[in-house]
């Protein structure tokens, strides 16, 4: 039996013996090395591919980082953007009221004023009817009177009664009736001259 084995291991490292020279014809045969080339390449390949992957991972995870913190501070600075333009509105705000307060004086100011004007106007509008009326009435009189003299004038027909129906016009209708009508312009043209 250890014959036997014996036999066998010998005749195995005889067919070793006779495979070496073909496997090294086989593996300097141009084919072969290419193939081998090939390999090394594909391996190299490969593990250039795992670590370009590898390095695209961090970079994204890097990117990634970046970008949640540029996001993180532009939102800082939105809001801090927002705060002031908020601050600057209730500024504006509290500016337009105080304007408005302003402005309301202003406006009760001006009514006061327009008020007690129209009130001055009223009186001296008042007082303007008033002599109107005396005037007019004057000027009524003065031509009732005239009318009156100018009757006795052609009743009595004498030269006597005719003089002092003149020197009477002259010096009492004449006047009044001109100095009635003056007046009675001016009250109602206080701003015109004749």
């Amino acid at each position: 039996m250890i014959g036997r084995i014996d036999g066998l291991v010998t005749l195995l490292q005889d067919e070793e013996a006779e495979l070496d020279p073909a496997k090294i014809r086989l593996l300097s045969h141009p084919d072969v090395i290419k193939e081998n080339e090939l390999k090394d390449k594909i391996e190299l390949i490969a593990f250039e591919k795992k670590r370009l992957e590898e390095h695209m991972d961090q970079l994204r995870r890097n990117s990634e980082t970046e970008r949640m913190e540029q996001q993180e501070t532009d939102i800082d600075r939105e809001l801090a953007n927002s705060q002031q333009r908020l601050q600057a509105v209730m500024v504006d705000k509290g500016t337009d009221e105080l304007r408005r307060e302003v402005r309301i004086e202003e406006l009760e100011e001006a009514l006061q004023e327009s008020v007690s004007i129209t009130a001055e106007r009223e009186v001296h509008l008042s007082q303007q009817k008033h002599l109107l009326h005396q005037v007019k009435k004057q000027l009524n009189d003065a031509r009732r009177e005239n009318a009156e003299l100018r009757k006795r004038h052609a009743e009595c027909g004498s030269g006597e009664h005719e003089q002092q129906i003149r020197r009477s016009n002259g010096t009492t209708s004449t006047y009044r009736a001109a100095d009635a009508d003056e007046v009675l312009f001016f009250i109602v043209n206080p701003f015109c001259t004749r």
